[in-house]
């Protein structure tokens, strides 16, 4: 994955790297080469977002507005991260939470021992590499409510709601302290 400001050094960059890979005899395949223009704002509607911008051997490289690059999505409208890839990282988190949902609903592990057990298995699939991400507090609260909903189902009465109110009896930190953490323990 290669990144560059102006279109031009784009183009300069795929002649360069074409002419020393030929030195090699190896070649660019131009069907598998694709572009994307990062935190691309459409005018009206998608149609403004280009179909190529650069050449290969006189054929078009594709320009792309979705790429997938070493399992994350990447969207060339969105300047951080996408809800796309929020999605994917928080359904990637609640498989691993459900497929291991024998240990973490077992009443005999101590809370404690379960939740470091999320921490390690669930939750690290959920911000695996997030100090990369730029992210809205909209999302790092979806996030952070996903982590907390799976640590409700494993206490006993973790739903449990107050009379005559939408609140719930035990507060997000009333979680942490039975789960015996010191501090915050969620993204910030």
């Amino acid at each position: 994955m290669l990144f560059f400001e102006h279109e031009k050094d784009l183009k300069r960059a795929v002649d360069l790297l074409d002419s020393l890979f030929k030195r090699y005899n190896l070649n660019i395949n131009a069907t598998k080469t694709k572009t994307m223009i990062m935190n691309h704002q459409y005018e009206k509607n998608e149609t403004d977002y280009p179909d190529s911008i650069a050449s290969l051997n006189k054929k078009k490289i594709e320009n792309v507005a979705h790429y997938t690059y070493l399992g994350c999505e990447i969207e060339a409208k969105e300047c951080n991260i996408g809800e796309m890839e929020l999605n994917l990282r928080i359904d990637a988190g609640e498989n691993k939470f459900y497929s291991l949902s024998h240990k973490f609903f077992n009443k005999k592990i101590n809370l404690k021992i379960r939740v470091m057990l999320l921490n390690s298995l669930v939750r690290s699939r959920m911000v695996h590499a997030c100090q990369t991400w730029i992210m809205t507090k909209r999302q790092m609260d979806k996030i952070n409510s996903v982590y907390y909903k799976m640590i409700r189902k494993m206490t006993k009465r973790g739903f449990r709601r107050n009379i005559n109110s939408w609140s719930f009896v035990n507060r997000n930190e009333d979680l942490l302290r039975m789960a015996n953490f010191v501090g915050k323990n969620h993204i910030s």
